[in-house]
């Protein structure tokens, strides 16, 4: 039952309310699969032309570097959505890996599935566009972030994204170790400039929760 209701929490199916849309998606569950810690799920070699759909646990997305390295992109949670921007593509390759958090379930829709969900319930596709659209955003803001020369102003720029109201403190969501992989920086660095800029009062700092001062 509680992969029924996280499968229909996905953003995907916003708006879908009748017992009819529940109904034709509980044949989904035929189609969930189980990962445990550090499976890949899909990668550059490995994946199905369809999207997946996280019901349980957590999976990371991560981006190759030139040199073949990891970068850590995101961590998706349960009833977000991965392989969105691929399904539809004519390249034969995926441009991300997926790889299991912890154990984790992730229900597959292929794309002839898609599309008929698209015909026989046009809000999808409204969902689908939405979906779309925030990624580009938040795609564009870790480039913004990325390209930013100087290590405070780049960290800074960072929190920033995930602080929804800037005169409010909010919890770092991840560890020190994590925010120097999504960064590119060492846990050294991170660390002196989180000093630098709780000492130009730039940022108020208590742990994990940070404030920042305009």
């Amino acid at each position: 039952m509680s992969d029924t209701v996280n499968l229909l929490k996905s953003k995907l199916f916003k708006g879908l309310d009748s017992i009819d849309a529940q109904n034709y998606f509980s044949g989904l569950l035929s189609n969930i699969c189980a990962y445990k810690k550090n499976d890949i799920i899909f990668s550059k070699d490995k994946f199905f032309c369809g999207i997946g759909i996280i019901v349980k646990g957590n999976v990371n997305v991560f981006k190759l570097n030139a040199e073949n390295r990891r970068i850590k992109i995101n961590r998706l949670s349960p009833s977000d959505c991965f392989g969105m921007a691929a399904v539809f593509s004519p390249h034969e390759d995926f441009p991300t890996e997926i790889i299991a958090a912890n154990d984790c379930k992730v229900a597959f829709i292929k794309r002839a599935e898609l599309q008929k969900l698209f015909i026989e319930f046009p809000q999808i596709s409204l969902n689908y566009m939405e979906i779309l659209t925030e990624r580009i955003r938040f795609l564009n803001r870790r480039i913004e972030t990325l390209a930013c020369s100087d290590m405070k102003e780049r960290l800074l720029c960072f929190l920033s994204f995930y602080c929804e109201d800037e005169s409010e403190e909010f919890e770092l969501p991840f560890s020190l170790q994590e925010l120097s992989s999504r960064l590119l920086m060492s846990r050294a660095t991170i660390y002196r400039t989180l000093q630098a800029l709780s000492d130009e009062n730039r940022i108020v700092r208590n742990k994990n929760m940070i404030r920042i001062i305009k």
